[in-house]
């Protein structure tokens, strides 16, 4: 029993989740639920404010952290989560959805749009959730925020696993 305790552990510390999400007065949720990954055992739980900015590619910062969303979607995340929130501005977790649809779409099936329940999603929306086969869930509060992004990241982990990694008996 020890041992398949042991090989959870080791794939939830192997995996990158990424969130994307409002900042603002919505970034204490964000940061919530990335330390409850964190303390769920998925250690490499970051947002996109986490990584270092020593490199900026480019002078104008709106197109700068446009730029640095987009590298570590592409090339770090193993797991993205958006969440979507009724008391901010979406804009930004949204134009980061479509590049992850439109850019690197494999990407789709590892990852969860985890929206407030007030938030309407509209018809087009909710189209593209269903065509790319993204995992969608609702919350109402931030408790429920945690168990659904960890049950989402849970899930998506085994899929990967089933796919990435082989641990011989």
């Amino acid at each position: 029993m020890l041992n398949i305790h042991k090989k959870i552990t080791d794939k939830k510390k192997a995996i990158n989740i990424l969130i994307l999400g409002p900042y603002g007065k919505c970034l204490t949720r964000l940061l919530r639920l990335r330390d409850h990954l964190r303390t769920r055992g998925y250690e490499n739980t970051k947002l996109v404010k986490d990584f270092t900015d020593d490199d900026q590619r480019h002078k104008d910062a709106d197109i700068y952290f446009l730029e640095k969303s987009k590298d570590y979607i592409k090339n770090w995340a193993d797991i993205l989560l958006f969440v979507f929130d009724q008391e901010c501005n979406n804009d930004s977790v949204l134009i980061e959805l479509c590049y992850m649809i439109e850019n690197i779409n494999e990407k789709s099936s590892h990852s969860a749009i985890i929206s407030s329940s007030e938030r309407y999603i509209g018809s087009l929306l909710r189209g593209t959730i269903k065509l790319n086969h993204i995992r969608f869930r609702e919350f109402s509060t931030i408790d429920e925020l945690e168990k659904k992004g960890y049950s989402a990241a849970f899930n998506i982990t085994k899929e990967i696993e089933a796919t990435r990694w082989y641990f011989p008996p």
